[in-house]
């Protein structure tokens, strides 16, 4: 089984390009930032740890934030290697490598935004439970 999950990532690599491969370990370090926060929710009780958490949120955002852009980053790449094909010498343009400069735009655009959009709903509720649960009470005067 791990065999063939790790013959599906050579795949998927080859045609998203190095920036595909980025994209997922950017994807395993979100995951892994949203459930160290999930974590650390209740257990930040002083000041101290409250602020930490607070930090983590806006570290988790930026986080987030970087998966469109390097997404982007792979569409750019993708119509760089759809332009040589369609430059490349010779009596016809190579298709191959045409729709595999496409292909690579395509899919790492898509993964950019797989990874933000759900990411991005997930840290703002953790962030939300997170204000109500640690909300600071103001005497009324």
């Amino acid at each position: 089984m791990i065999a063939s999950i790790m013959s599906e990532c050579r795949e998927l690599f080859q045609v998203g390009g190095w920036v595909l491969a980025a994209l997922f370990v950017l994807g395993f370090g979100i995951a892994w930032c949203l459930v160290d926060l999930a974590q650390r929710i209740g257990e930040a009780t002083t000041d101290e740890t409250q602020a930490r958490v607070r930090r983590r949120f806006d570290f988790t955002f930026m986080l987030i934030g970087v998966a469109p852009l390097l997404g982007l980053l792979g569409t750019v790449t993708g119509m760089f290697a759809t332009f040589d094909g369609m430059a490349a010498p010779g009596s016809g343009t190579p298709i191959s490598v045409i729709s595999r400069g496409v292909s690579e735009a395509l899919l790492t655009t898509q993964t950019g935004l797989v990874i933000a959009v759900p990411s991005f709903i997930a840290c703002a509720l953790l962030r939300a439970s997170f204000q109500r649960a640690h909300q600071m009470e103001v005497p009324h005067a």
